[in-house]
């Protein structure tokens, strides 16, 4: 039993386990890929294919913004188990590269209320150039006593 425990961290730090309330399915649809959300903190990756490519040969900046977008909201679930909604409310994006290549958006919560999370993201490609910084402020809606329980933090 001790070997599946390593195997189910990684499960619960997944995209699936981020977003399995949220009943999104858009990460897969961009093919955005979260490595890990934990206590504020998410890791996501998008590979350059042809579907996400401009005619610079660059990863295009809307598949970029939708990169740092999931890698937010990741972090800001994961602050609290009883979060059982996030959205967007601002997005600040720079743009100082093109993105080529294998890209991963690091992000972290700066702060948080009990309404808002403020959180910065980083994007880089697999050397370690950084392509794009941003700033975004989610909106965090936790569960009500009536709903059922969520799988994360608590928003007390």
């Amino acid at each position: 039993m001790a070997e599946n425990k390593p195997e189910e961290q990684r499960k619960e730090n997944s995209a699936s386990a981020v977003f399995a309330n949220a009943r999104n399915r858009f990460p897969d649809l961009v093919g955005v890929k979260t490595e890990r959300a934990v206590k504020g903190k998410a890791r996501c990756t998008l590979e350059q294919r042809d579907g996400n490519s401009n005619a610079f040969e660059s990863i295009h900046g809307g598949a970029v913004a939708s990169l740092i977008d999931v890698a937010a909201t990741a972090a800001a679930r994961s602050m609290a188990v009883d979060i059982a909604r996030v959205a967007t409310l601002s997005l600040t994006i720079t743009y100082m590269l093109p993105a080529r290549g294998p890209v991963a958006a690091e992000a972290v919560v700066l702060s948080s209320g009990k309404r808002i999370a403020n959180t910065r993201v980083d994007v880089s490609t697999s050397d370690g150039t950084l392509v794009a910084t941003a700033l975004a402020n989610i909106r965090l809606q936790c569960t009500k006593p009536e709903d059922p329980p969520a799988p994360r933090v608590r928003c007390d």
